[in-house]
């Protein structure tokens, strides 16, 4: 399938969310966008990666109900522009978020499923440590690794993230 991947903050306006939309597949759908009987369509996914820093989350709404999406018209004379609504292909929407507390109701409850994910303790930090030592030819303590996976707050990129800094501050 076709994966879209953004971040909430590049989505700022409804031409930004269209022209991620475009990338997307329409294989399997005919001129209307409807799903061809007997045709497996190909799956699309729209990810967003920090949704909760979305400033206009109502832009998405249409698009995760309908599959549209509408835009100006072209033939808009005055400031009132007339709104066509344009199908999008099937998709999938998926909201990244590691503060979920912050999207909105009406956002919140388009998404047919919400997932919790646990962070890391830290022995299980300690050990992707661990790996990445021997990955980046580096020795550490197991002090050091505990304290880097403690600073990490259960997050394995930004434990990997430190250890290269400590890496780095030993080479230099």
């Amino acid at each position: 399938g076709v994966v879209v991947s953004t971040y909430a903050s590049l989505l700022k306006t409804q031409q930004d969310l269209i022209r991620a939309l475009w990338q997307l597949s329409w294989e399997g759908c005919d001129e209307h966008g409807q799903m061809m009987e007997g045709v497996k369509p190909r799956q699309n996914f729209l990810i967003i990666d920090e949704i909760h820093l979305l400033k206009r989350p109502e832009i998405l709404y249409e698009v995760m109900e309908d599959f549209v999406i509408s835009v100006k018209s072209q033939d808009a004379w005055d400031s009132s522009e007339l709104l066509e609504k344009q199908r999008t292909p099937p998709l999938t929407v998926i909201g990244i978020s590691n503060r979920a507390g912050e999207l909105p109701t009406p956002l919140l409850d388009r998404f047919k499923y919400v997932f919790h994910l646990e962070l890391y303790s830290e022995s299980q930090l300690i050990e992707i440590l661990s790996h990445a030592c021997e990955k980046l030819s580096l020795q550490a303590s197991s002090l050091a690794l505990a304290m880097i996976a403690h600073a990490s707050k259960g997050v394995p990129r930004l434990a990997i993230a430190y250890l290269e800094r400590v890496q780095n501050y030993q080479v230099v």
